[in-house]
């Protein structure tokens, strides 16, 4: 599974100029809407083997299809809803850099997938999308694309033993990776490590998987457990050590919408000189 690399690295330079344009115009910062701690939660059943009740809950997840998620990473913050059953899901990636906020999109279908970024001046119904490609791939462990990272993460969630209302497990680590930068399915250090495995904790409340929690030092402690090196392709992962990835689950077994855009609202990624032209012309049309 990867994303077009040429379509990856135009995107990027797309979420820094249009964050560039927001910091011009003045605009501030939103505020991030954090997911509930675990800790907060109550109604916890832990009188029963921390393992036993980690599965069952994956396992019912995976029965129920349908949900939204929330995942807090650093200063970023994504939001999705998703289907197991027909591989797709549609994600919101939220930036906020040096005071100013952008949203990249992404919506993952078997029919492909496309991608936009923008703006919180722009409207979201008539912000245009761009084709990148095919439906994902699986990943080595087994996950649809799709799905994978954050919801891959729970997917793949094991426990080992109870720490008051918690419990103390693990996710794969290839999933904890993806859920903070999907641009790294590419790299042939994952494919090399598909069964590793990072720390977590998990919260398990009448019987639903309702998240999974690590922190950066965890997920680089992994990585150099499995012989990875935040560098290279993998470089991203360098600056993670004092942050927390934090994942919610909600809203299981509901209707959710993961259809792909509307054609009317698709446009060629290429030429590449042209593309934020050709938004803002698409974004204009009723």
């Amino acid at each position: 599974m990867m994303w077009p690399m040429p379509l990856l690295s135009l995107l990027r330079c797309t979420v820094a100029a249009l964050l560039a344009m927001t910091l011009l115009a003045g605009c501030g910062d939103d505020e991030i809407s954090r997911p509930v701690s675990p800790e907060q939660l109550t109604g916890v059943d832990t009188d029963k083997p921390a393992p036993k009740v980690v599965a069952r809950a994956v396992s019912r997840l995976k029965k129920q299809d349908t949900g939204t998620f929330e995942a807090v990473i650093g200063s970023n913050s994504d939001s999705g809803r998703y289907r197991l059953s027909t591989r797709s899901a549609v994600v919101t990636r939220t930036v906020s850099s040096a005071g100013t906020t952008a949203f990249s999109d992404s919506a993952r279908t078997p029919e492909g997938v496309w991608l936009r970024v923008r703006t919180p001046q722009m409207n979201e119904k008539r912000a245009c999308w761009v084709r990148s490609g095919d439906a994902l791939g699986t990943t080595p462990e087994g996950i649809a694309g799709a799905i994978a990272g954050a919801v891959g993460g729970a997917l793949t969630a094991r426990g080992r033993r109870w720490d008051g209302d918690q419990v103390i497990g693990s996710v794969n680590l290839t999933q904890a990776m993806l859920a903070v930068d999907l641009g790294v399915t590419s790299s042939l250090e994952l494919a090399a490590v598909p069964t590793a495995r990072v720390p977590a904790t998990f919260v398990v409340r009448d019987g639903d998987f309702l998240g999974w929690r690590t922190t950066g030092a965890q997920l680089l402690g992994a990585m150099a457990k499995a012989g990875l090196k935040a560098e290279g392709p993998l470089s991203s992962f360098a600056a993670l050590e004092n942050v927390t990835i934090d994942v919610q689950l909600a809203n299981p077994g509901t209707k959710v919408d993961v259809a792909a855009p509307p054609a009317t609202r698709v446009i060629a990624a290429e030429p590449a000189e042209t593309l934020l032209k050709r938004a803002k012309v698409c974004s204009r049309q009723k």
